[in-house]
């Protein structure tokens, strides 16, 4: 029962409707005569053009024949009436009679419970397409959500560890504040003037000359893997004392530190 017509009188968003195609088929008129009535009835009233337009729509078929576009007119019931007045000829009031019964038969159909359940059931189903479609959306979005949370962890559970260690420094930070191109320039800086060496555990270490001074100390990080899991890394970290050993050291005035001046760091050892 999607499509429900008389033959010359069709359903279209529960109207009965009717087109100038078939209007001009019924009353045996060239479609391009029916079509310039229409459009002098549409611009030839200057009080109610808003009203005469609401009984007929304007939209494209395509020709059989050649496979072109052309204009033709969808029309309501009282559309159809006013362009009809003014219809003449020997059958013209049989042909009339004709489209007002169809039009008849169609408002009982509209009316009628089987399609009054039928168009229920139809909005309903289109409501819930548009809601899948809303959720698949939210969906979609909540994934990208959930990713960008997962690579942006690590570098959150970073700013954590910074903010929450005062008085200790990194590699990273120690290279940045002290000029150089990176903590590994940094570190063979201090590897060769023999501040550090590396630990068979791949933690560098301070020579026993400046060990047991408070330059450095351990620290715990713990971070967030992709998967959801927590992992934690013990790094060394150089203290207050050692940060102004090494601005001494290496004769680099000290400034304060702009946390906010730090990129997620290279892994520090």
């Amino acid at each position: 029962m999607n499509e429900i017509t008389t033959g010359i009188v069709f359903q279209q968003d529960g109207q009965a409707m009717t087109n100038s195609l078939i209007v001009a088929r019924e009353f045996d008129k060239e479609h391009r005569h029916v079509l310039d009535a229409i459009r002098r009835l549409i611009t030839g009233s200057a009080e109610n053009p808003a009203y005469l337009q609401g009984m007929f729509k304007e939209v494209l078929y395509t020709n059989e024949q050649n496979g072109q576009l052309y204009p033709m007119y969808l029309m309501t019931r009282d559309g159809f009436t006013l362009l009809a007045m003014g219809f003449t000829g020997e059958r013209a009031l049989e042909f009339k009679v004709k489209f007002l019964k169809a039009f008849n038969a169609m408002g009982e159909l509209l009316a009628s419970e089987e399609y009054i359940l039928m168009r229920s059931q139809q909005i309903l189903q289109k409501k819930a397409e548009l809601l899948s479609q809303k959720v698949q959306m939210l969906e979609g979005k909540n994934a990208l959500l959930l990713q960008e949370n997962q690579e942006l962890a690590p570098k959150a559970q970073y700013a954590d560890d910074v903010l929450q260690s005062k008085g200790t420094y990194t590699h990273s930070e120690m290279a940045k504040e002290l000029n150089f191109r990176s903590w590994v320039a940094f570190v063979e800086a201090c590897k060769k003037d023999g501040i550090l060496f590396k630990h068979q555990g791949g933690m560098y270490m301070l020579y026993a000359k400046y060990s047991g001074k408070g330059y450095m100390k351990t620290r715990t990080n713990t971070f967030t893997h992709k998967d959801g899991s927590i992992g934690t890394s013990v790094i060394a970290v150089w203290t207050e004392e050692g940060r102004h050993f090494l601005h001494e050291h290496f004769n680099v005035e000290m400034k304060p530190i702009d946390l906010t001046m730090f990129q997620f760091p290279e892994k520090d050892l």
